[in-house]
């Protein structure tokens, strides 16, 4: 029988959709939060504590490897969008009415955050630096030959330098392409 999907490591490998691995860390993000995070949550700790905590705990786990992950279709990037932001929503709520919760924006802001899709594409390009430190000429090579087919990591990198060129404005980077970067 052929195997659908396995687990390495932590991490779920489907040959298909990084649909499945992305579900099962969002799963593992609620689950954090249930398990580990309310006792935080309780504690006199400020927010700016309990969110680095969420942050070197529960996102290096949450995320884990997330940089080889191809662009995302809508529904998966509002799933991890979600498992990423409960947790910190979660500390600006504690106290608050049920029916009131904190937005997106406002959990972002108040806690200085950058969105989930901003924090891959940042793994993402910290993993194409040392790909470009540590990586033979034809590695390198076919990551570039690869940029052109729809729904590979290089075509991921590819839109994230995009992304950089679109919000270099007011910077010293502004008047770079994509190409230069």
């Amino acid at each position: 029988a052929i195997v659908q999907s396995y687990k390495h490591m932590g991490t779920l490998y489907a040959p298909v959709t990084p649909g499945p691995e992305i579900k099962a860390r969002a799963v593992g993000l609620h689950a954090d939060v249930r398990r580990n995070f309310r006792h935080i949550l309780k504690s006199d700790a400020s927010n700016a504590m309990k969110s680095t905590f969420v942050k070197s705990h529960m996102l290096s786990r949450g995320l884990y490897n997330s940089a080889t992950w191809p662009p995302l279709g809508k529904a998966l990037e509002r799933t991890i969008h979600r498992a990423v932001l409960k947790p910190f929503r979660a500390i600006l709520d504690v106290g608050r009415p049920v029916k009131s919760r904190s937005s997106d924006t406002e959990v972002m802001e108040t806690l200085h955050l950058p969105t989930p899709s901003t924090m891959i594409r940042q793994l993402r390009l910290l993993l194409f630096s040392r790909i470009l430190v540590k990586a033979s000429q034809s590695l390198r090579s076919v990551l570039a030959l690869a940029a052109a087919a729809k729904g590979s990591w290089a075509s991921a990198l590819e839109a994230d330098f995009v992304y950089i060129v679109a919000y270099a404005v007011g910077t010293k980077y502004e008047s770079w392409s994509s190409d230069q970067w």
